[in-house]
């Protein structure tokens, strides 16, 4: 059984992930209607696009009652993901497990935080091979010669 805390944590990062989904979806679908008014929003993201949007929808009266509620709901968004990002930094500052997590090359504070949330505890694993089962991973085998070895284990155990 996971701790309350590990539950609060995924908790917290699963809140995030689904504004960080309607955010994009929200974005998408303003993009869309743009396009259906010949209104092209292309390689811009976070506050350019917003700016880009209401740059091109400025003489479209149209198209800005439509675009501007939503918008508006897209920046609000935004700005509770930013809230979440805030609290999940603060989270993974003082772990020193997270730390240690994102000294490996492309794990940032959500990954850190997501690994550290799934696994709880290390102790509860016996081996560190039986964390990539509990993950559902698929150990790659390596080998050459009389070296059979399976591959993900070794950073698991630095964990305890």
């Amino acid at each position: 059984m996971k701790s309350y805390e590990a539950h609060q944590l995924r908790a917290t990062l699963g809140a995030r992930a689904q504004l960080v989904r309607m955010v994009t979806r929200i974005s998408n679908h303003i993009r869309g209607v743009m396009k259906i008014f010949g209104l092209v929003v292309v390689g811009v993201r976070g506050p350019a696009f917003a700016a880009r949007v209401e740059e091109l929808i400025v003489d479209r009266g149209e198209v800005q009652s439509i675009v501007s509620p939503m918008l508006a709901t897209w920046r609000y968004l935004r700005n509770q993901v930013a809230v979440f990002d805030r609290q999940l930094l603060g989270i993974a500052k003082v772990r020193p497990e997270c730390r240690l997590l994102m000294g490996i090359p492309g794990i940032g504070y959500i990954s850190a935080l997501a690994f550290i949330g799934a696994i709880d505890t290390p102790d509860r694993f016996t081996r560190s091979r039986a964390v990539g089962a509990h993950l559902g991973l698929a150990p790659k085998q390596h080998q050459s010669g009389d070296v059979d070895r399976l591959g993900w284990g070794a950073f698991v155990s630095r964990l305890a």
